[in-house]
């Protein structure tokens, strides 16, 4: 796997998958199976936290047993990446940029990680980061 190949899967696609109701979910689930069945799957913690939350609380598509579940297959067959207070502070600084804090959280998460394509379907904001390739799956 080439470092360049790398994607990481933002929590709109891990959602879209799992939620039988969406008009995106064939392909977001096609998406999240290729990149783990390839090697090339990376999500951030804060991606899975995200998710846990929306499918359990929010949108209450998935128990916690059944998103605990999920989260583990992910974290089986993925790249897991987390930040630090170097990564909190980068991403304060690229608000300045536009982008709402906890998007940058990721960005910066990604920079250190060294991943410079996202999959998501907030293409719209993530597109204010310099240096990211975005590709929206839908459009």
């Amino acid at each position: 796997m080439s470092i360049d190949s790398r994607v990481l899967i933002d929590t709109n696609i891990l959602v879209f998958s799992i939620d039988l109701d969406s008009e995106k979910h064939e392909i977001a689930k096609e998406l999240v199976k290729k990149h783990c069945l390839q090697g090339t799957a990376v999500l951030s913690a804060q991606n899975l936290a995200e998710f846990v939350f929306v499918v359990t609380e929010k949108t209450k598509k998935l128990s916690a047993e059944e998103a605990n579940l999920f989260v583990h297959d992910l974290m089986d067959n993925s790249n897991v990446i987390t930040y630090s207070g170097k990564e909190v502070v980068r991403a304060s600084q690229l608000t300045s940029k536009g982008l709402h804090f906890f998007d940058a959280l990721i960005v910066a998460t990604m920079e250190n990680a060294k991943v410079f394509t996202i999959l998501t379907d907030n293409d719209r904001d993530f597109k204010k980061a310099s240096g990211i390739e975005v590709i929206n799956p839908f459009r």
